[in-house]
This record gives C-alpha cells, structure tokens and sequence, in this order.
C-alpha cells in the first residue's frame, strides 16, 4: 500500500494542475464574440396588409433597429394578404431578396400571411447556427397566439425580443463553449471530492473501526415499518400538437434559407 504522506502529495499536484486548466479556459469562456457580426444590420418593416398603427411600426422600427445595430442582423418584416401562390417561407425568401439582400448574410424574417392566415419565421442558410429549426419552431408556435388575438404588434415585437435574445446569448455564450466549460467544471468537482477523501480519510490498514465498537455498552433495537398500496388515480389530457413544421427552403433564384412556418 502506498505511503499517505505521498498519495496526499499528488493528489494535491492532481488538483493543482486540474484547477489551472480550469481556469484558462474559463477565462476563454467568458470572453464575448465581437458584436456586432456585420456592418449590414437594420430593420425594414413592410407592412402591405395595413396590420399595424402608425405609432406601432414606428416603436417597432426603432425596436428594430436597435436590435440590428446591436447583432449585425438584417432583421426584416412582411405582412401580406397574399403569397402570389407561394409557399409562405419561399415567398418571404423571395420578398428578402427584392430587397437586395442575399442567403451570405445574417438574417431573421418574420412573414404574416392574412390571406391563408399563415406566419413563418426564416433564417438565411449561412447563420442556422444562431436559428436551428427547433429555435424558429418555437418562435412561429410563441408567435401565434397573439396574431391569433388580433394583436399584431404584439407579435412582432415578441418576435424581434426573442430574435435579438437568440443571437445574443449565443454571441457571448456559444454552445460548444458552453458544454467544455460544464464538463471541466464536473471533473474539477469530482477531483475535489476525491482529493478531499484520499486527504482526510485514515489508511484502510491503521483504521481500527469495527462492527463491534458500536455494540459495546449498548443494546440494538431494530424497528420495521412498511407502507401498503390502497389505491391510485389517472388524469389524462391532450397534449397539442407542434403548429410550425419547418426545415431548409429555396428561394426563387435558389438561395438557401431555413425556417418554420405554422398557422394562426
């Protein structure tokens, strides 16, 4: 059996060593990415369905452009009665790109189709990173009760709250960041514990502890008790459906863009 003195010695060394790495990379960790990404970030509102008051697109805009100074994101909003046959997420790819805009960008786009009562929210191909399906899903289904209450500029500005929360949370924290800094922080957790038990636990060989030591002078009394099953009960209920359904779109000039769209 090794000698305590030198299992303390290196499972302090352990530690040490451990808790430096740590360290150096937290220290990268904390270290936000440069925002923002672009110099093409702004807002652009283009409301052809008449959805939205005066004073509501200008608080909208100014909301807008904030976000998109911040991010670097081209942030860009249609309403519409009508798609002119198109699919909601390829018209809205198509209605970006008349802006001059292409799929090399940062982008987030929120459609409002009153015509087939259909939204969509698209990202361009190149920053799916910061927009996964399962994100955009969540922003159409987040969305819709309040075009489904008639409060459209409450949908949008929640639209552009989540977007600007999305890009800058993974701006400062990226997710692959994230899971490095969780699992070195596990295994420093675990090599403290260790430590601390090698450090303040007695040799197995010099512990005289023994079943009997608690037996001397005293009587055991044992007690048992058990529970028994009377009855149960069953709830159910329908757990709805995602509305959104999305996944990877071209655009008519065959740009790539992803995104969800659902109904309201």
């Amino acid at each position: 059996m090794l000698n305590s003195k030198w299992m303390k010695r290196a499972a302090m060394l352990s530690l040490s060593l451990v808790l430096l790495f740590v360290c150096a990379v937290t220290a990268f960790a904390a270290e936000p990415s440069k925002l923002p990404l672009t110099n093409y970030g702004e807002i652009r509102i283009v409301d052809d369905a008449g959805l939205l008051t005066g004073s509501e697109k200008d608080e909208l805009t100014a909301y807008g452009r904030q976000i998109a100074q911040e991010t670097g994101f081209i942030v860009f909003v249609k309403t519409t009665f009508d798609t002119d046959g198109k699919e909601v997420r390829r018209y809205l790819a198509d209605e970006y790109e008349q802006l001059g805009y292409n799929d090399s960008l940062p982008a987030i786009m929120l459609c409002i189709d009153m015509g087939g009562r259909n939204l969509a929210v698209l990202t361009t191909e190149a920053y799916t990173d910061y927009f996964p399906v399962k994100k955009t899903d969540a922003m159409v289904d987040d969305v819709a009760p309040y075009l489904t209450n008639g409060d459209y500029a409450g949908g949008i500005w929640y639209f552009l709250d989540e977007a600007e929360e999305t890009i800058v949370n993974y701006g400062v924290k990226p997710v692959g960041t994230i899971v490095l800094v969780s699992f070195v922080s596990g295994l420093v957790l675990a090599a403290l514990v260790v430590g601390g038990m090698i450090y303040l636990h007695p040799r197995i060989s010099s512990s005289k502890i023994s079943a009997t030591a608690y037996l001397q002078g005293g009587r055991v009394q044992m007690h048992r008790q058990e529970d028994r099953f009377a009855h149960t009960f069953t709830t159910s209920r329908r757990i709805p459906k995602n509305n959104s359904s999305g996944g990877g779109v071209s655009s008519s000039s065959g740009g790539g863009y992803s995104g969800s769209s659902g109904k309201f």
